[in-house]
């Protein structure tokens, strides 16, 4: 197995959620609604930036959010907080080993040096100003607000990445 760790933060069920793989094989196991399937969409989603079959951009949506992590920024914006957007994070840290060196790198959340890759889903700091005039009526707010969002594909080496960058393939088979 190449991927050696996920690391995913507010991606549907999983608020904040780690695992490192076994090198030889790896069982995902538990009751409905788990997440087991959120899981494999996450290490798909950090693969190609897809959902869906669709760039993640154009899949944007409030439910890709963690609900819990989503009521946490409501409330804080209704007490009148500092509410900061919350964002998505989805890390995938690969064996170090040839053919993944280009994305060796410490430019993840755990500033390991390793190989590989992360999707950001995070505010756009282009619309504070349009953030602002949005969060004044704090009592009318129900969700993220993801058209100030966008997404950042990155390696590890502090670049941005595209599907070839990648040398891993990838296939996600939903069964439903």
């Amino acid at each position: 197995m190449s991927i050696r760790k996920l690391v995913v933060k507010n991606y549907k069920s999983l608020r904040s959620f780690s695992v490192e793989f076994n090198r030889d094989l790896s069982v995902i196991v538990g009751n409905n609604e788990a997440g087991k399937s959120t899981i494999l969409e996450a290490i798909n989603l950090a693969l190609t930036s897809q959902l869906n079959g669709r760039n993640i951009i154009y899949e944007l949506s409030p439910f890709i959010f963690n609900e819990e992590c989503v009521k946490d920024y409501i409330d804080d914006l209704k007490a009148g907080k500092k509410a900061i957007p919350p964002e998505i994070l989805i890390e995938l840290y690969f064996d170090n080993v040839d053919g993944y060196s280009e994305l060796l790198g410490n430019n993840n959340s755990l500033r390991e040096n390793a190989p590989g890759v992360f999707l950001q889903i995070k505010f756009n700091d282009e619309y504070v100003e349009e953030y602002r005039n949005y969060i004044k009526k704090p009592n009318e707010i129900r969700t993220v607000p993801v058209e100030y969002y966008e997404v950042k594909w990155y390696g590890f080496h502090h670049s941005t990445i595209t599907y070839r960058s990648i040398p891993i393939n990838v296939s996600l088979v939903d069964t439903s």
